[in-house]
């Protein structure tokens, strides 16, 4: 069931006079999340982190009937006005010792794929065996408690969730139909905490991983925009607003000569920000009228 909680106009986003930016207030939004999903807790009505983990494991290699839909996005110039309603910060809650307060440890990202309430995000988030419960928050404040997983790929680094919605349609993002090297994307997610953040960049690189001698190779996307802690499972986005990946990972890569004594510490040289390619995404979908 989902938390109906009127949203007051000065709690969560500070909308300011005509022509003024939307101001996010990324402390009364994480306090408000952990306020209404622990009313949601205390009621027993979340799935946890352990057994959303072992919903992973049993989940893998199947696909998810995505009816076509009407986006249900604002009609706006702007990239981030039309798909930021899509985007949702995954974050957890539990009740410590000290207190009869719910807390929440930060955010990660995920987005909307179905007005109904198909999310997806990463299955790395979802590796803790904690009792914590899980639930998804919207830009503007709207709390739903993660009702199960759907599906998932730990190798492709893909987990798709179904949230109880009450019935409510939401804003969704619709899967690009390719992407190129060179094509410009930009990314909507919650990188350290602050809430909301767009990055741009290009599509760098499409390589493919072996980890194991005898596993089958996994396929990224690399990309230039920018992302951090936080940021896992958010979209990127092509000029049209249409998803072509998701943020997966970082690797830096450092220089080799650290023989230097005024610096030991070997220097920065680039990050490689490694993203789900639309390939793996579309994967595990199912198209359907």
């Amino acid at each position: 069931m989902m938390l109906r909680i009127a949203i007051l106009p000065a709690l969560l986003i500070a909308i300011c006079h005509a022509g003024e930016p939307l101001f996010i207030d990324d402390q009364k939004l994480a306090s408000n999340f952990e306020a209404k999903l622990g009313r949601l807790a205390q009621e027993g009505n979340l799935l946890t982190l352990n057994k959303a983990r072992k919903s992973i494991d049993r989940r893998k290699n199947e696909k998810i009937a995505l009816p076509r839909f009407h986006p249900l996005l604002p009609e706006s110039t702007s990239l981030y006005e039309k798909c930021a309603p899509a985007v949702v910060a995954i974050g957890t809650v539990y009740q410590c010792r000290k207190c009869d307060k719910w807390h929440q440890d930060g955010f990660s990202t995920g987005w909307i794929a179905s007005p109904d309430g198909i999310v997806v995000t990463n299955a790395h988030l979802f590796e803790g065996e904690t009792n914590d419960g899980l639930g998804v928050m919207t830009r503007d404040g709207r709390v739903f408690p993660v009702k199960e997983i759907l599906a998932a790929d730990r190798d492709s680094d893909i987990a798709i969730l179904q949230i109880d919605t009450d019935g409510e349609k939401l804003p969704a993002l619709s899967l690009a139909e390719s992407a190129s090297p060179g094509e410009d994307v930009s990314v909507i997610s919650h990188p350290q905490g602050r809430l909301y953040c767009l990055t741009n960049g290009r599509i760098s690189r499409f390589h493919r991983q072996k980890y194991e001698e005898n596993s089958k190779p996994t396929d990224w996307m690399s990309i230039t925009a920018d992302f951090a802690g936080g940021s896992s499972g958010g979209p990127v986005l092509n000029a049209k607003g249409e998803v072509l990946g998701m943020v997966a990972s970082t690797l830096t890569a450092y220089s080799e000569n650290s023989e230097c004594k005024a610096h030991p510490e070997p220097d920065v040289q680039m990050v490689f920000k490694d993203c789900v390619p639309l390939t793996s995404l579309r994967a595990m979908f199912e198209q359907r009228d």
